[in-house]
C-alpha cells in the first residue's frame, strides 16, 4: 500500500513495482508470510535481522525488518515495516572482529618464528658445510648422490626461511611510509609486471576516474596489494581464460562516518577488481582474509590476509562478493585525500 523513496533507494525497484506486489515476492521471503501474520495477531512484534536482499546491481544489501500492526479495519488488518539498512554497519562489525582475530594470530606467530628459526639456521649451516665437503669429493659416487639430498635439504630450508621471514613480516606493527600519490598511476604502475602472467586468453580491462583521486599512502606495500589481488585473479581464469577489469571511482559514501577508522569526512576512493574466473564457494568466502588459509596447492595463505592488513593500517578496507562459477569482485576502499 505504501513504499516510500528510502525503500527505492535500499532496494533500488520504484513506486510502481512494489505497490500491489507481495511482500515476499519483493523481499524475497523464503519463509512463511502466515508466520509473520499469526505473531501480529497476538499484537507482538516480528523483527528479522540482516535479511539480505540484492538491488538491481546485484549488491547485496542487508536489512533490518520490523514489523508491527499498523490498523484494523474491520477483517483486514494493516501491518507497517520499519526497514533499516544495516549493511555497513555489519561490514564494519566484520572488520572489527578480522582485525582482532589478526591481532591476536601476529603475537603467536611472533613467538612461534622464533623457535623455529633457530634450529632452522642450524641446519642452514651445517647442510652447507657438508655440502661443501661432498662437492670436493666428485669422484665418489655415494658422495655425488650425498650432494643431490644435500642440495634439496638446502633448497626446502630456504624456503622454510622466506616463510619465516613472511610471518615475522605480517606479526610486525607495520611501519608505512606515505607519500601523496595519484591513485590511478599508482594502480597502473603496480600492474606493469603482470605481462608475464597474460596470454591470448585472458584481456585486462582499466577503467580508470576522470576524477584526480590523490591518495596518501606507502606506495611499495600498496603495489603490494594491487599486485597480489591481481596476481589472483588471473590464477582464477588460468584455465577457461577472461577479462579481468579494474576500476577507480570517488565511493559514493560522503553521508557516512567511521569514527573506527580514524576518518571523520568519511570521503573515500574505490578500486575494485573484477574477476570471470571460478569464483570462491560460498563455505570458504569467509575465510579468505585468514592466515594461513588457502586453496592454492603451492599457496601460504598469508597473501590476502597481508594484503587486508596494509589495507585496514591505512585506514580502509576490503569487501569481497562472489559466487562459484561466477567469478569475484574486489573493492578496496581508501581514505580520499590520504590522512595522517
Amino acid at each position: 500500500m505504501y513504499w516510500n523513496k528510502e525503500m527505492e533507494k535500499i532496494t533500488g525497484r520504484d513506486k510502481k513495482e512494489a505497490i500491489k506486489k507481495e511482500v515476499k515476492e519483493i523481499l524475497g521471503f523464503d519463509f512463511s508470510w502466515e508466520e509473520i501474520q499469526r505473531s501480529l495477531e497476538f499484537e507482538e512484534e516480528f523483527f528479522i535481522r540482516n535479511w539480505p536482499i540484492k538491488d538491481h546491481f546485484e549488491e547485496e544489501h542487508l536489512l533490518n525488518l520490523h514489523f508491527f500492526l499498523w490498523k484494523k479495519e474491520g477483517k483486514k488488518t494493516n501491518v507497517m515495516c520499519l526497514v533499516e539498512d544495516v549493511t555497513q554497519k555489519a561490514r564494519w562489525g566484520e572488520n572489527i572482529r578480522q582485525m582482532e582475530k589478526l591481532s591476536s594470530i601476529s603475537r603467536f606467530i611472533a613467538s612461534v618464528a622464533h623457535e623455529i628459526n633457530n634450529p632452522l639456521t642450524v641446519i642452514s649451516g651445517y647442510t652447507q658445510m657438508l655440502l661443501q665437503k661432498a662437492k670436493e669429493n666428485r669422484q665418489c659416487e655415494v658422495c655425488r648422490a650425498t650432494q643431490r639430498g644435500l642440495e634439496k635439504i638446502e633448497k626446502e630450508a630456504e624456503y622454510c626461511g622466506r616463510l619465516i621471514q613472511e610471518l615475522v613480516d605480517f606479526s610486525k606493527p607495520m611501519i608505512l611510509n606515505k607519500e601523496d600519490i595519484d591513485l590511478n598511476f599508482l594502480v597502473q604502475d603496480s600492474l606493469s609486471v603482470l605481462d608475464v602472467l597474460m596470454d591470448d586468453k585472458i584481456k585486462l580491462e582499466l577503467n580508470f576516474s576522470n576524477d584526480v583521486l590523490l591518495v596518501r599512502v606507502d606506495k611499495s606495500r600498496m603495489r603490494q596489494v594491487f599486485l597480489n589481488l591481481a596476481k589472483n585473479a588471473l590464477e582464477a581464469m588460468k584455465e577457461e581464460g577472461g577479462k579481468l577489469q579494474i576500476n577507480t571511482r570517488i565511493a559514493p559514501l560522503e553521508h557516512f562516518s567511521f569514527p573506527e577508522n580514524g576518518t571523520g569526512n568519511g570521503r573515500f576512493v574505490e578500486i575494485e577488481f573484477i574477476d570471470r574466473g571460478k569464483g570462491i564457494p560460498e563455505k570458504t568466502l569467509p575465510h579468505i582474509f585468514e592466515p594461513f588459509f588457502t586453496t592454492k596447492e603451492k599457496g601460504t595463505g598469508l597473501g590476502l590476509s597481508i594484503s587486508y592488513s596494509i589495507v585496514r593500517a591505512h585506514k580502509g578496507w576490503i569487501e569481497v562478493s562472489s559466487q562459484e562459477g561466477g567469478g569475484a569482485r574486489i573493492k578496496v576502499f581508501l581514505p580520499q585525500g590520504g590522512g595522517n
